[in-house]
């Protein structure tokens, strides 16, 4: 006897649209979540780069704390893209 089970079988088109409509909500959910990361993660980096640029005619930068900044940033925006 010959076996025709291929493990397949058919679907009607209702189900599809509803497949392809939750797909389609969680897309533009995970989508709206990257693009806020996003933002915070810009405010941060132009915030950080703003302060840098202030009086551009000077030389050189005084920053005896750096690595704690540095650090916070870093960390802060690590949180965000983690989160």
């Amino acid at each position: 006897m010959i076996d025709n089970d291929f493990g397949f079988s058919t679907v009607d088109d209702e189900v599809i649209d509803d497949t392809n409509k939750i797909l389609a909500e969680n897309y533009q959910k995970a989508f709206a979540k990257a693009e806020s990361k996003l933002d915070n993660i810009t405010t941060l980096i132009v915030a950080f780069l703003d302060k840098l640029a202030v009086d551009p005619k000077k030389a050189a930068l005084k920053w005896p704390n750096r690595a704690e900044v540095v650090l916070k940033l870093k960390n802060d925006i690590l949180t965000i893209r983690n989160s």
